[in-house]
């Protein structure tokens, strides 16, 4: 007789696991108002910092001193541009030929190599002619010129280009070529303030080339090798007497200071309340 095998007991059938429950997620409207509110509060932020940038005067910094692998550019009144070896070595320069320093792709000079303060698209722009012992040029850069760079420069409204004037002397002369050597570093307008600080007589020794070196030593961030070599080869003397010769044959100047806003000639010292007057008129306000 066959036998039927036996299989164990599995025993009642175990009831079937509930359903995963699904956990339903309420979004309330304050929920949703607090953050249209939060996206709200972030994109305001970014618009108030984004206008505020933009409304801020982009200053280019003038170039740094040269380190003790760079040399520096010079060019002539052609536009043709010359190296200065980086060790601070004499270059070919015909004797009385008028160069400056270089102002290509310089927010501190003007194309030609004027020293310049202020955007080149400002609306108004002040040419100047000035020299260095003039003692109204001296009231004009310790009483006017700080407000105007505060209010008018900074601000992006007003660019400031210097013109050497050099009617006053030798040393009227050796001055001016000594700021077009701290312009070569980028430094001329710091140059300009001290020498204004430091004008005493006229032709008697307060510009003497000793104390000329001892001024850049004051200012700063500049290289005394190069500075020295620029100052005792007089490079720039003869750009400070064709700027005076332009002044006086061309423009027809008489005296110094004048200046030409936006073409406009004024001569004189006018004291910051009349600049301020004529800068509203110029600039719109």
């Amino acid at each position: 007789m066959a036998r039927k095998m036996s299989r164990p007991s599995r025993g009642p059938a175990a009831p079937p696991p509930p359903p995963a429950r699904s956990r339903d997620i309420t979004i309330k409207p304050i929920h949703l108002l607090v953050t249209a509110l939060v996206i709200i509060l972030v994109a305001a932020g970014l618009l108030v910092l984004t206008a505020y940038y933009e409304g801020q005067p982009q200053t280019a910094s003038a170039p740094p001193p040269a380190s003790a692998g760079q040399g520096l550019q010079v060019q002539a009144s052609s536009g043709q541009v010359q190296q200065i070896p980086a060790g601070g070595g004499p270059i070919q320069v015909q004797p009385g030929q008028v160069v400056y320093p270089s102002g290509a792709n310089r927010p501190d000079s003007t194309p030609e190599g004027f020293p310049a303060d202020g955007p080149a698209n400002a609306p108004v722009t002040i040419l100047e002619f000035s020299d260095f012992q003039c003692p109204y040029c001296r009231m004009f850069a310790q009483d006017v010129l700080p407000r105007l760079r505060e209010k008018y420069i900074n601000t992006g409204k007003v660019r400031i280009i210097w013109r050497d004037m050099a009617i006053r002397g030798p040393e009227s002369e050796s001055a001016g070529a000594a700021a077009l050597c701290a312009h070569e570093q980028g430094r001329f307008w710091a140059y300009h303030d001290l020498l204004y600080m430091r004008q005493q007589g006229q032709n008697e020794g307060a510009f003497a080339a000793d104390k000329l070196k001892g001024f850049a030593t004051e200012v700063g961030r500049l290289r005394p090798d190069l500075y020295n070599q620029c100052l005792d080869s007089g490079r720039y003397l003869p750009a400070v007497k064709a700027s005076t010769q332009d002044g006086q044959n061309t423009l027809k100047l008489t005296g110094t200071p004048t200046f030409f806003v936006n073409g406009q000639k004024i001569e004189g010292d006018l004291g910051w309340d009349k600049w301020d007057d004529l800068l509203k008129t110029a600039t719109g306000g």
